[in-house]
């Protein structure tokens, strides 16, 4: 999507704001760490996958959402929005 609204239709990554909600927060992180865009809203978002089951220290080489790796390496300006009773995603993911 993220390709066609760029190449395609000419929007400019400054008016391009991501949000991924849950395990959507993987794929919006993935993009706002390897494009340019106006910003990422991570809603309930993930430490890392295997993080929510496991109260793991680091990340694991196989796990598929290592948002918390990314995260240094995104430059836009990110907010971040989670509930303290979150019975799926703890609120220390945050």
């Amino acid at each position: 999507m993220y390709l066609y609204l760029t190449e395609n239709l000419n929007i400019s990554p400054d008016n391009i704001i991501l949000y991924g909600r849950s395990i959507g927060s993987g794929p919006s992180s993935f993009l706002a760490e390897k494009y340019p865009v106006a910003g990422l809203v991570i809603h309930s978002g993930l430490m890392s996958a295997l993080r929510v089951v496991f109260n793991l220290r680091w990340t694991l080489p196989f796990d598929k959402f290592p948002n918390i790796d990314r995260m240094p390496n995104i430059e836009c300006p990110v907010y971040v929005i989670h509930g303290k009773r979150d019975e799926i995603v703890p609120f220390y993911h945050a």
